[in-house]
């Protein structure tokens, strides 16, 4: 009888440890950030504007917490001169706290690399002061000279402009070779429909399924109903994304409107215990952005834009799957400012529940024991 009384309050102990690893596990889903794609221009200043009216509204009330970024994209890239409505947007955007990514498409690496560099100029020359990251678009890294490309790019950024963020958008899963060379990868950018139908390839690389990078990899989800937004959001955590951006709007030019219900997907999205193992960007998302240094003028012609061209081009094609073993680069991981209390609080909380669980299993073992004496004594 012992024995039985015993192996009761073993199977006890197990199935409370089990449900306590279950609802801690449930207690730290990741909660996730949002980055605007922001592609229509600005109206001059007195004019009706409901699209950056909304924006400023969300921009100010948020600073940055939940919306830390917002990808500026004039005309496939900063435009031939700096245009007087987007300098008063850039400004009272980063006022708010908000990183203005900077739009550079490079045509799947086939733009030659001196005039990536002089459009990287041209944004610094144009809005010098509230530029804070760059967006490298079509961008596509599964062979060595694509790489080299893109780590080019990379390097010429992190020397010249060391705090800014590099967002590097293929589309599709990356390899882990191409890892090192962008903060942040589009790794997703497709319809609702393929984004969460059965035919969707998962990814396989570490940089994509790794717990250490959820905060590099961001999903761009077009063409949704509001209905759809939970199941995008649940999917997209599943699939290790730390920044997301969801849309009702279709191609070809899904982002110069606001998304419906734009209010609902970000509260969609920030719900939830924040990464304990946030990736640190340059700089801190938690204040506003460092304004960019001086450099001097170059002498560049500008470049001439297709007036045709969508400012909303996106690559479609996924890129392959890993062709390298290589890990991502190692950097220090880190957490929001007020991460370090409550991970103190989550653990004394698990702590004292785990306690009461084995103190309550001695409880019930020690209860049937004296009961069970109790039975013996009497039948004698």
């Amino acid at each position: 009888m012992k024995k039985r009384v015993f192996f009761a309050a073993v199977v006890g102990a197990a199935i409370m440890l089990s449900l306590l690893h279950t609802n801690s596990a449930g207690a730290i889903a990741h909660s996730q950030r949002v980055i605007v794609p922001a592609y229509t221009h600005p109206k001059p200043a007195g004019e009706p504007d409901p699209y950056w009216s909304t924006l400023n509204t969300l921009f100010k009330k948020d600073q940055g917490k939940t919306v830390p970024m917002a990808i500026i994209n004039v005309n496939d890239g900063p435009g031939d001169k700096a245009d007087p409505n987007y300098a008063r947007q850039l400004a009272d955007n980063t006022n708010n706290g908000i990183r203005n990514i900077a739009y550079i498409r490079t045509g799947n690496h086939t733009k030659p690399l001196t005039e990536v560099k002089a459009e990287i100029t041209r944004w610094l020359s144009f809005y010098r002061n509230t530029i804070s990251g760059i967006m490298l678009d079509e961008a596509v890294a599964t062979q060595p000279d694509q790489i080299a490309y893109l780590k080019d790019i990379h390097d010429y950024i992190r020397k010249t402009y060391p705090y800014f963020v590099i967002i590097a958008n293929p589309g599709g899963h990356i390899s882990d070779a191409a890892a090192p060379y962008a903060d942040i990868f589009v790794t997703s950018s497709t319809s609702a429909i393929r984004y969460l139908g059965a035919d969707y390839t998962p990814a396989t690389s570490v940089f994509e399924t790794s717990d250490d990078t959820i905060e590099r990899n961001f999903h761009i989800i077009y063409d949704a109903t509001p209905s759809q937004y939970p199941a995008i959001i649940k999917k997209s955590r599943e699939r290790n994304a730390g920044y997301v951006f969801i849309t009702n709007a279709a191609m070809p030019a899904p982002f110069t409107t606001l998304p419906k219900e734009f209010d609902r997907a970000i509260t969609l999205a920030t719900a939830g215990s924040p990464n304990p193992k946030a990736y640190v960007l340059p700089g801190s998302l938690e204040t506003s952005p460092k304004p960019a240094p001086a450099q001097p003028q170059q002498d560049t012609k500008p470049q001439q834009h297709n007036p045709q061209t969508s400012p909303a081009s996106q690559n479609q094609t996924a890129t392959a799957t890993s062709i390298s073993n290589q890990k991502p680069r190692a950097q220090e991981l880190n957490h929001d400012q007020h991460k370090p209390n409550s991970d103190l609080a989550e653990t004394g909380s698990n702590a004292i529940i785990l306690a009461g669980a084995i103190i309550t299993m001695i409880g019930i073992g020690l209860l049937l024991t004296a009961c069970n004496a109790y039975r013996q004594r009497s039948r004698r």
